[in-house]
């Protein structure tokens, strides 16, 4: 990481065995752009997956954490509160970009749309869709 983003402190480790992912999560931090870092690896053989934050700068101000779960970033904010978003495409965007993991995590959160909670379980977020 560069000197303008401190490594982070991470606090778990989650083993999501039906889809074969360890999750490694962050301590949150409420007074910086980026609330939470993950770490992710794919098992077995294990390999290493991304790395990026969520961040407020993409998500908005009120955005209080975040988790990983059935291939979903959940984003929980303090105003709407929690969107979903693929982690499949997340991971698409970053991988092989380790140098620019934030902007291009940035860039493809801001072009993707969130899961909408009220649609049906069988309905998927097409990839590439737009806000």
């Amino acid at each position: 990481m560069s000197p303008c983003h401190p490594q982070p402190k991470f606090k778990s480790v989650e083993c999501h065995v039906d889809s074969g992912l360890v999750v490694l999560k962050s301590v949150k931090d409420q007074k910086s752009d980026i609330v939470v870092h993950f770490a992710l690896f794919r098992f077995p053989p294990f390999k290493f997956l991304a790395h990026f934050g969520v961040r407020r700068s993409v998500f908005g101000a009120a955005v209080t954490d975040a988790e990983i779960s059935q291939d979903s970033l959940i984003v929980v904010t303090s105003y709407t509160g929690i969107r979903l978003y693929s982690l499949e495409y997340i991971i698409d965007k970053v991988s092989g970009n380790c140098c620019t993991y934030h902007h291009v995590v940035s860039a493809c959160l801001l072009k993707s749309r969130p899961y909408s909670l009220s649609t049906p379980a069988s309905a998927t977020c097409p990839k590439g869709s737009s806000r």
